[in-house]
C-alpha cells in the first residue's frame, strides 16, 4: 500500500493550534456536546474503491484503499445545526444546509471538533461493508427510492433529514438530497493500493459527493464523483462531518 497519511502524532500540533485559534468562537458559540447517537463508529478496513466497468472517466481506475476506524455524523448538517454558529443563516431546522462555501463547511466542521471526511472516507461509509449498490440497515439489496432523495423521487425539492432508511453503518441521505463537500482537491485516481488517502495537495477545485434533488440515478452512486471551486455556495451543496480518533481533535 502506498499513500499513508500522517501519523495520529503528527496531528498533534496542528490540532493544538486549531484549538487555541478557535477557543475564543467556542466560548461565544458553544458547539453542541457530542451525542453517541448522533455519530456512526465506521469500521477500518478495505475495499475497491472507483468503478471498473461502469460509470464515468474520473471514477477509475478502480483501486483498493484502506480506511482507518472514524466516527461519522448520522445525518448531514441542518440548518438548525449551522444556526448555532452562523445565527442568521436561513432555512427549516430540518432541512440540510446549503449556501454554504467549501471554506465555511470547513470551518464549521473545525468548530465542532472534527473535520470534513475525506473522498475515501466518504465514499467507503456510503458503502456501508455493503457489495451491493443500494443497501437497506441490514445489508440487504434495495432500490436508491429508499436510500436517497433523487429526482424520481423527490420533486426536485430538499426533504428532512433523516426521512429514509438508512445504510448498514447506520448514515441517511447519503444519497441524495444534497451533494456533500469532502476535503479533497479534486484529482485523477492512482491505481496503487493505498492507506487513508488524501486527495492533491493543491488545485483549485474541491470535491463533492452523492448527488442531490435534482440528480438522476447515473449521478446520485457511491462511486461517483463531482467537483466544485470552493467558494461556490448554491442550494444543492451541503456537508457533514467526521470525528478523528485523535484525543487532542475531539470537543470536550
Amino acid at each position: 500500500f502506498i499513500g499513508r497519511s500522517r501519523s495520529c502524532v503528527e496531528w498533534e500540533d496542528p490540532g493544538g493550534l486549531r484549538a487555541q485559534v478557535l477557543a475564543p468562537l467556542r466560548k461565544r458559540y458553544a458547539p453542541s456536546r457530542v451525542r453517541d447517537r448522533d455519530w456512526a463508529a465506521i469500521p477500518g478496513g478495505d475495499f475497491i474503491m472507483g468503478t471498473k466497468w461502469v460509470g464515468f472517466d474520473n471514477e477509475r481506475p478502480a483501486h483498493r484503499v484502506a480506511v482507518s476506524p472514524f466516527r461519522m455524523a448520522t445525518r448531514p448538517v441542518t440548518n438548525g445545526d449551522y444556526r448555532r454558529l452562523v445565527v442568521g443563516h436561513e432555512g427549516d431546522d430540518d432541512l440540510p444546509v446549503v449556501y454554504v462555501s467549501w471554506y465555511a463547511a470547513y470551518a464549521y466542521a473545525a468548530w465542532l471538533g472534527g473535520r470534513l471526511p475525506t473522498e475515501a472516507e466518504w465514499e467507503y461509509a456510503a458503502r456501508g461493508g455493503s457489495p451491493h449498490e443500494y443497501s437497506s440497515r441490514d445489508g440487504s439489496p434495495t432500490p436508491l427510492a429508499r436510500v436517497g432523495w433523487y429526482d424520481a423521487n423527490s420533486e426536485r425539492r430538499l426533504h428532512p433529514v433523516g426521512q429514509l432508511e438508512p445504510n448498514p453503518w447506520g448514515l441517511y441521505d447519503m444519497y441524495g438530497n444534497v451533494w456533500e463537500w469532502v476535503a479533497d482537491g479534486y484529482g485523477p485516481y492512482n491505481k496503487e493500493p493505498q492507506v487513508d488517502p488524501w486527495g492533491p495537495p493543491s488545485g483549485s477545485r474541491r470535491v463533492i459527493r452523492g448527488g442531490c434533488c435534482w440528480d438522476g440515478v447515473a449521478s446520485v452512486r457511491a462511486a461517483y464523483r463531482n467537483h466544485g471551486l470552493p467558494r461556490v455556495e448554491d442550494g444543492f451543496r451541503g456537508f457533514r462531518v467526521v470525528l478523528p480518533f485523535v484525543p487532542e481533535l475531539l470537543p470536550v
